[in-house]
């Protein structure tokens, strides 16, 4: 059996497949080698055509195999607009296939080879037509496409052959649509590990409310929907969702896959014709091609978790099921940087969310993203869609665990503009199959081990499944319940959509080795910030206030640095950013030569002592090409500052690995002024003291000031100061508006001792030195606090007060301090 193009990786079956060899591609897509030319004098031209194009980022990784093959499209940019490109393309063998963005067009040569392992016109032929066409003085720019190879992110299991292709491939785990009598029993439910509580599997006709009313489902699979109804923080809580009325109506996801089975009878009624269309085919119908095996049933799986319709005594029910959902087919063909970038950019003044499990090979020896043309595409996505608000791009992390992949060598999901998500077990285990990776922000539940249950969703020929597996079946999951929120709030941007799904995932009963970052937020390399929590997204994004504009420092690092066999060096980068004060992604743009690319393992350090590891030992990476202004990104550094000392270390792990680092590159996203209207954050590089349950001071010794802002009940007394220096601030006034106090204006003293803030309790009586304790008078408390944030060390502050009044849960704030140091 031999693969397509795009394949799945497929288990229990073997496979003859063409794989990737990375060994015929120039390190550095520049003028002259790092041979002929100052290693600084190629840092320089490396930045200086990065500023320039960001495209860049990904253009020159793209890690081919020994004889890449071109397919008969081409991407031309073409000056005079849409009709006189058609004309144009015609006039000179082209057939017209559809706009891309601006003025790029997507062209197929009628006499060009649709695969060819040379480029066309060669230099060994002449083709007079093609040459006319390329010297037209509106043909700008043409370049013929490369195939990209694109895995789709889930595993074909216990697969047989289907010769009447009237049913499932999988039929052991096929789930007919069958009336609600006729239902076998249910399953036993697994037992849990990790010391998780079992809970009985859930009732059949589970109710929730909805408009005020009692409704249930009849829907045959929904008892099966273990990952949605079994509650006790075992789930991703989408029913308390649903119970807020919230369901994804007026939002409209598309699937970017393999196709859609738009008939399919638990996604008729949902399905939008405005979200679809068939790049491979040239047409407007996303359906799907069907063949023995049923290998384009991808797409209608991913389609059927995020909408499938609710109460129709069919198959299952769908994250989001009162949301429309298209399907863009663009895997079962000829996968080109056009084919994407025009898949990518479909429509998206309509189309709010778009959901992909796929990219390139998850085999631990690939590097590889989107082209020059798919890059543009996101960035118009981010920046024009949705009336400017940005597309949504949610993206599978990969499957590439069992062979240690690392999804930062994906250069779609280490994108700043995707949400990358990962999948945790029904049991909170990190699956076999998962990658460990700094640019994962949440997971959701999905596949597992043996035994482990899996997602249930439509199949093709108007099937249902309880099959779907890996991180392919984690991403429509998170896209349905972003329809969620936006369905709460539509004036979310795709920056709010992020900042709410960091805020509001959770850790719990979740493995693996988790760490506090200088916020005070807990992140995983497998689980990011933890699972999606569909009803508090919703609760956030019905009071969000958007995110201030985004803003970004750029600072070079060292070159010239050889790292010898075992051995790790570290590079200090000293940065001060006054455009920048809360960070959310950072990028290090890294430029390195090896022996063998698998042995490098990357981490930075952050100034508030947050460690993120980069990049992974890959045993199977054997490339002599190391990374070329390739991106790392992560997102562990969310809400830091910037400002301090960054160190980036790199270990080199094999016998003879000499290493040479070109350079590399510090890039920081983030806000200037602080991102919410309220406090969300544990701790912050503003230190926050809790005045009572609901309230929340902000100091910030850098700006000589300490405001006051709501905050959740979660951080109820508790009080957070940070001292870099680790001595007393001898003093500081507040006024305190709480019932028991009477709003009489107390002093505070504070002192450190080995990492813990001591608070002593008792009204200032106009001698000075006095603290109030919240609890109760003359009580001694030991909180912790953050170290190494705030290098100042002021010993005294006074406060003065003006009104102002601003409410969260029901409660009123009604002074606001400013103090100025002294």
């Amino acid at each position: 059996m031999i693969c397509a193009f795009v394949h799945y990786r497929i288990l229990y079956c073997h496979c003859l497949s063409i794989h990737h060899n990375n060994s015929n591609v120039n390190i550095n897509n520049l003028p002259n080698s790092p041979n002929q030319r100052s290693q600084s004098t190629l840092l320089d031209d490396i930045n200086e055509r990065y500023d320039h194009d960001p495209s860049l980022l990904h253009q020159n990784n793209h890690h081919h195999r020994s004889k890449r093959l071109f397919s008969d499209q081409f991407v031309v940019r073409i000056h005079g607009g849409d009709e006189f490109a058609r004309q144009l393309a015609n006039d000179h063998d082209f057939t017209y296939l559809g706009h891309i963005i601006d003025d790029y067009y997507h062209l197929m040569h009628r006499k060009v080879a649709k695969r060819s392992a040379e480029l066309y016109p060669s230099d060994n032929n002449n083709h007079e037509p093609t040459s006319s066409f390329h010297h037209h003085p509106s043909v700008l720019s043409i370049e013929q496409q490369p195939l990209n190879h694109r895995t789709k992110r889930d595993f074909i299991s216990n697969t047989h052959l289907n010769l009447n292709t009237a049913h499932s491939v999988s039929n052991s785990h096929r789930l007919d649509v069958v009336p609600y009598y006729m239902r076998p029993p249910l399953p036993a439910q697994p037992p849990c590990e990790n010391n998780l509580p079992l809970l009985p599997f859930p009732f059949d006709h589970n109710e929730f409310v909805q408009g005020g009313k009692r409704v249930r489902f009849d829907d045959p699979q929904w008892p099966r929907m273990w990952y949605l109804n079994r509650g006790n923080n075992l789930d991703m809580d989408v029913v308390e969702a649903w119970e807020k009325n919230i369901t994804g109506k007026g939002v409209v996801v598309t699937i970017l896959d393999d196709g859609l089975e738009k008939d399919h009878p638990d996604l008729v009624t949902n399905y939008d014709p405005d979200a679809s269309y068939d790049v491979n085919g040239f047409d407007n119908d996303p359906m799907p091609r069907y063949d023995i095996i049923d290998s384009n049933r991808h797409g209608t799986r991913c389609a059927g978790e995020v909408a499938a319709n609710a109460n129709n005594s069919v198959c299952a029910v769908g994250v989001a099921f009162d949301a429309k959902v298209g399907g863009i087919r663009m895997l079962d063909g000829d996968v080109t940087d056009a084919v994407e970038a025009r898949s990518l950019g479909y429509n998206p003044q309509h189309i709010h969310i778009y959901s992909a499990s796929w990219g390139p090979d998850d085999d631990g020896r690939t590097v590889d993203g989107p082209g020059k043309m798919a890059v543009k595409a996101f960035e118009n996505g981010i920046r024009n869609g949705r009336n400017g608000k940005g597309s949504i791009f949610v993206w599978a992390s990969g499957n590439g665990g069992r062979e240690k992949d690392n999804c930062n060598c994906d250069g779609y999901t280490n994108s700043i503009w995707t949400l990358s998500i990962s999948s945790a077990t029904e049991k909170g285990s990190i699956p076999w199959y998962s990658e460990a990776c700094s640019a994962t922000l949440a997971s959701t539940y999905s596949s597992g081990s043996f035994g482990e249950r899996q997602i249930v969703t439509t199949d093709l020929h108007h099937g249902c499944t309880s099959s779907h597996t890996g991180t392919s079946a984690s991403a429509p999951l998170a896209a349905g319940i972003c329809a969620l929120a936006l369905e709460a709030n539509n004036n979310l941007t795709w920056r709010d959509m992020q900042h709410i799904v960091v805020l509001s995932a959770k850790r719990k009963n979740l493995e693996g080795n988790w760490m506090e970052n200088g916020v005070g937020l807990n992140v995983s390399h497998w689980f990011g910030y933890g699972l999606i929590n569909a009803s508090a997204m919703v609760d956030y994004a019905r009071e969000w206030v958007p995110v201030p504009e985004q803003t970004k420092c750029i600072f070079k690092g060292k070159v010239n640095e050889l790292s010898k066999a075992k051995n790790t060096l570290s590079y200090a980068l000293n940065v001060t950013c006054n455009e920048l004060m809360y960070m959310e992604h950072v990028q290090v743009v890294v430029n390195l030569t090896t022996p063998k690319r698998g042995d490098i393992e990357i981490e930075i350090r952050s100034p508030a002592g947050t460690r993120s590891t980069l990049l992974t030992k890959r045993p199977k990476d054997n490339s002599v090409l190391g990374f070329s202004n390739w991106p790392f990104m992560t997102v562990h550094f969310w809400g830091e500052s910037p400002n301090g000392q960054w160190t980036l270390y790199i270990n080199s792990t094999g016998r003879h690995n000499n290493t040479l680092l070109h350079g590399w590159k510090l890039i920081m996203h983030g806000t200037r002024e602080f991102p919410f209207g309220k406090s969300y954050y544990p701790k912050r590089s503003k230190p926050q003291l809790l005045l009572n349950d609901k309230k929340t001071v902000i100091n910030d010794f850098a700006n000589n000031q300490i405001d006051m802002h709501p905050s959740p009940s979660r951080y109820a007394n508790r009080m957070i100061n940070n001292n870099g220096s680790g001595g007393p601030i001898n003093r500081f006034t507040f006024f305190n508006n709480n019932n028991n106090n009477n709003g009489r204006i107390y002093n505070h003293s504070r002192t450190f001792n080995n990492g813990r803030l001591t608070i002593i309790g008792e009204p200032d009586r106009g001698g000075g030195g006095g603290v109030v304790d919240h609890k109760q008078q003359n009580e001694r408390q030991q909180i912790p606090f953050i170290p190494k944030q705030i290098q100042s060390n002021p010993h005294s502050l006074r406060g003065q007060s003006s009104s102002v009044s601003s409410e969260l849960d029901n409660l009123y704030i009604h002074t606001i301090h400013k103090f100025n140091l002294t």
